[in-house]
């Protein structure tokens, strides 16, 4: 499968597949299917992106919200990209959403301050996150092992989203691998000293 960094993608024809009439369609009959999401495409083929920086949070960044009378964690580790030319490169990737779906939609941007936060989902058994593997060890439970500015190289899949229900758009980046640069560990071995 090919990999494109952000600014990559610029050289390259990049499509999205979605058909937002029979979406709306089944919205109209469902109200319940108010989101549809499309993947990103190069020359009509899948692709991974492939997001070079380092971490922008004080390791797993949490946030807490109550949904009803449930307690809500949400969890995200932000990036900040080693090429700023990869910041800008999300403008052409909004554009090509804004052209796909029309003009009904407001598109929301996906980098905040230089920074893009990538979302975590916690698996069922809430000790890992969910379809992402990692070098080092992501636990829920100590978010603050990964220290701010470790360099990370991390696969994504890219895709968008219509929410019809507030008439919102934007862009979806879905983490699959995370490779943290580890610091090398010299081991200094005691030297064995030789009696006569």
């Amino acid at each position: 499968m090919s990999k494109f960094t952000p600014s990559d993608l610029t050289n390259e024809i990049l499509t999205i597949s979605i058909d937002v009439e029979k979406a709306k369609d089944k919205y109209s009959k469902d109200s319940k299917k108010f989101i549809t999401v499309a993947p990103y495409k190069v020359a009509e083929k899948s692709f991974k992106l492939v997001l070079n920086g380092e971490v922008s949070t004080n390791g797993i960044a949490t946030y807490d919200w109550e949904q009803g009378k449930k307690k809500v964690t949400t969890y995200s580790i932000g990036i900040r990209f080693s090429d700023e030319n990869d910041i800008s490169a999300f403008n052409s990737i909004s554009e090509i959403l804004s052209k796909s779906i029309g003009e009904d939609y407001d598109i929301l941007e996906v980098i905040k301050d230089e920074i893009l936060y990538l979302k975590l989902k916690l698996s069922n058994d809430k000790k890992s996150f969910k379809g992402v593997r990692s070098n080092l060890k992501l636990d829920p439970k100590r978010t603050d092992d990964i220290p701010m500015g470790q360099k990370v190289i991390v696969y994504c899949d890219l895709g968008c989203y219509i929410n019809f229900d507030n008439s919102k758009a934007g862009i979806t980046i879905k983490p699959i691998q995370f490779e943290f640069e580890e610091e090398e560990e010299i081991e200094s071995k005691p030297k064995k000293s030789k009696l006569n």
